[in-house]
């Protein structure tokens, strides 16, 4: 919180100063933390519940792998603080998207295809890996795209994904009812990777895109919201 404070400060110095190379390093390193602590969360968080939810299921975990992966993270997050070359920040970021997809394999989620509470949690880890190829793909110059436009895989495909998830399972669990999806809320999970998909395909889809966004936390709080208030859900809500 205190990395985020300090990015924050830093953005509204640069703001002030119409330092504009400031606010996009501020706003870079924002994205980095998140990357960092989804990468770190969602490989702790992903497998554990992939495994007490499918019998008999088993994953390929390496801890050396998880270690290179939380430390390739940092390492982003700390080479665009410094101010390192694209290039190499490119190349890094590549090498780490390489690794999130082994590491995403590994856990073998295709298993979890009739169970969209978890699904949705490896389909948001995919879109963390994809945003950070597609990231190092536009600085090492293969796709000509400005860095804050390859940031929406992870901005909106793997965040989108990964809170939707994370918010209707805490929102369930800590309810009190049974933590299964339903018709609507299955298509809520859906929704950020048409979002990242529009907005990541040029400039016409980002007025699609930001309406699918805010569709999908519309729905959340339609589904989900009677349950945050301590209202009693209607029995098919909760229907799988």
């Amino acid at each position: 919180m205190l990395v985020y404070t300090g990015l924050d400060i830093a953005f509204y110095l640069g703001a002030w100063r119409a330092d504009v190379a400031l606010m996009n390093r501020a706003l870079i390193g924002a994205v980095d933390l998140l990357t960092l602590l989804m990468l770190a969360i969602g490989g702790r968080v992903i497998p554990f519940f992939t495994g007490r939810k499918l019998a008999g299921h088993t994953m390929r975990i390496n801890r050396y792998l998880t270690w290179i992966v939380n430390g390739g993270g940092a390492l982003v997050l700390l080479c665009g603080l410094c101010g390192a070359p694209d290039h190499a920040r490119g190349m890094l970021m590549i090498a780490l998207a390489a690794l999130a997809f082994v590491r995403l394999f590994g856990w073998r989620g295709w298993r979890a295809a009739r169970e969209p509470m978890l699904w949705v949690l490896h389909l948001g880890y995919l879109w963390l890996a994809t945003g950070l190829l597609l990231r190092g793909l536009g600085l090492t110059g293969v796709w000509l795209a400005s860095e804050l436009d390859t940031l929406h895989g992870i901005t909106v495909g793997a965040l989108g994904t990964l809170s939707l998830g994370m918010m209707t399972r805490v929102a369930q669990g800590h309810g009190g009812v049974p933590i299964r999806s339903n018709a609507a809320l299955t298509i809520m999970f859906v929704m950020p990777t048409v979002a990242a998909i529009l907005r990541l395909s040029g400039p016409s889809g980002w007025s699609w895109a930001a309406s699918v966004w805010f569709a999908a936390f519309a729905l959340y709080l339609i589904v989900i919201g009677p349950l945050l208030c301590g209202i009693p859900p209607r029995r098919r809500a909760m229907r799988a």
